[in-house]
C-alpha cells in the first residue's frame, strides 16, 4: 500500500529553473459521488512515429506544467481525490464544478514531461506556497518512493501534441443535468496564443470527440525534474 506525499517542490520556477526544495506534506484522499460512466464513441488507432524527433518537436522537449481545477482531465488514480475549496469557503466536489460551473481557485496542476524519445511522463501536482509539487507514493515499509502518474507516448503536428496515456484518464462533463464520467487514453493539445513561457491550451479527447470547455495556461520549462519513470 501506498502513502501518498507530496515531493519535488519547484520555488519560485523559471523556464530554466532547476528544482531547489523537495516536501512531503500528506494528501488527504476523498470519495466523489458516483458518476454515470460513458464508452467512448470512436475507436482510435494510434500510430507512434518511426522517425527522429522534428524540429516543431524539440520545441515541446522539457516539462509543462499547468494550474488546473476539477473541469482538466485526470489521471485515473487522482479522480477520486477530489477535496476542494468553493467560493464563500464551503467544500465541494467535482459535481459542483461540472453541474453548477462553481469557480474554482487553481489549486492543482498537471506537470508533463516530454522526452526526446517520444516518450514523456504525466504526474498529478499541487500548488503550495514553495510552487509546484509533484505527487510521489512512499512505500510504508521500505520506504522506497515512486512518481505517481502515467507514461505516455507523443508527437505534435502542426498546433497539436498528441498523446497516449499508458493507463487511464478521467474526465466529466454535463450533460441533460447529469455528470458522465469519460475513460480514456488518447489526449490531445491544442495550443493556443502563446501566453508568457508557454501557451494556452485547449484539452481535447479523440475517443469522445469532446473538447473540454475550459482551457488552462501552460508554462514550458528546460529539463527534467521526476527522472525516468515511464520511460521504454
Amino acid at each position: 500500500m501506498l502513502a501518498i506525499t507530496l515531493g519535488i517542490a519547484i520555488a519560485g520556477c523559471s523556464p530554466q529553473s532547476e528544482p531547489i526544495q523537495v516536501r512531503e506534506p500528506v494528501a488527504e484522499p476523498t470519495l466523489e459521488p458516483e458518476a454515470t460512466s460513458i464508452p467512448p464513441t470512436k475507436q482510435i488507432t494510434w500510430a507512434q512515429p518511426g522517425r527522429a524527433v522534428g524540429k516543431q518537436e524539440k520545441a515541446v522537449i522539457g516539462t509543462w506544467m499547468a494550474s488546473v481545477d476539477a473541469r482538466a482531465t485526470q489521471t485515473a488514480f487522482m479522480a477520486g481525490m477530489v477535496g476542494m475549496g468553493l467560493p464563500g469557503g464551503k467544500a465541494g466536489s467535482v459535481f459542483d464544478v461540472v453541474l453548477q460551473g462553481e469557480k474554482l481557485d487553481l489549486s492543482s496542476c498537471i506537470w508533463l514531461e516530454f522526452r526526446d524519445n517520444f516518450r514523456g511522463f504525466r504526474s498529478e501536482c499541487m500548488l503550495g506556497a514553495d510552487g509546484p509539487s509533484a505527487l510521489e507514493g512512499t512505500n510504508p515499509v521500505t520506504g522506497e518512493k515512486t512518481d505517481l502518474g502515467t507514461g505516455f507516448d507523443w508527437y505534435a503536428t502542426g498546433t497539436e501534441i498528441h498523446i497516449r496515456t499508458d493507463n487511464d484518464l478521467i474526465a466529466h462533463r454535463s450533460e441533460s443535468g447529469h455528470v458522465q464520467k469519460l475513460t480514456f487514453r488518447n489526449w490531445t493539445l491544442r495550443l493556443g496564443q502563446r501566453k508568457g513561457d508557454g501557451y494556452v491550451v485547449t484539452e481535447f479527447i479523440p475517443a469522445y470527440d469532446y473538447t473540454l470547455p475550459t482551457p488552462y495556461q501552460y508554462d514550458a520549462y528546460i529539463g527534467s525534474f521526476i527522472g525516468e519513470s515511464g520511460t521504454k
